[in-house]
């Protein structure tokens, strides 16, 4: 049994082999595909406390290096709030916000930044779905 992609284009039959494919289905990745594709991610984010919604991003890995080393102490201890605050003003598109807004926004519940922060989180790949509505305990995956 072949392997090969039959396509028919109008009365043209063509045969094409598409390399070597994993066990998933997925072909083998091609350096030029995988350094061209967009893998960024935009959703928005209910925030009913609020009484509006907001769009967040996911974050590049520089960014997210970027993030835990501006928050981590020379002692290599990580400064949670300064984390969770470069985490959202990186994060969120829409409205923009500024590192000067941080300190009224932590002024504010907490859940409602949370919310906000888990969603960045997720969507960038730094923590699972089913923590998306969680608590600040149990939020960032190491």
């Amino acid at each position: 049994m072949s392997d090969d992609v039959t396509v028919t284009v109008g009365d043209a039959v063509v045969v094409a082999d598409p390399g070597p494919v994993t066990a998933a289905g997925l072909p083998v990745g091609d350096l030029a595909a995988i350094l061209a594709i967009d893998d960024s991610t935009e959703e928005w984010v209910d925030v009913p406390e609020w009484k509006c919604k907001v769009q967040v991003k996911s974050l590049s890995k520089a960014t997210q290096i970027q993030v835990r080393r501006q928050s981590t102490s020379k002692r290599g201890e990580i400064d949670e709030a300064k984390f969770e605050g470069l985490l959202f003003i990186a994060g969120v598109v829409q409205p923009h916000f500024q590192a000067e807004h941080l300190p009224r926004l932590m002024g504010k519940s907490s859940g409602p930044f949370t919310k906000v922060v888990n969603r960045i989180l997720v969507v960038s790949g730094m923590a699972d779905d089913d923590q998306d509505e969680g608590t600040d305990e149990d939020t960032f995956q190491d």
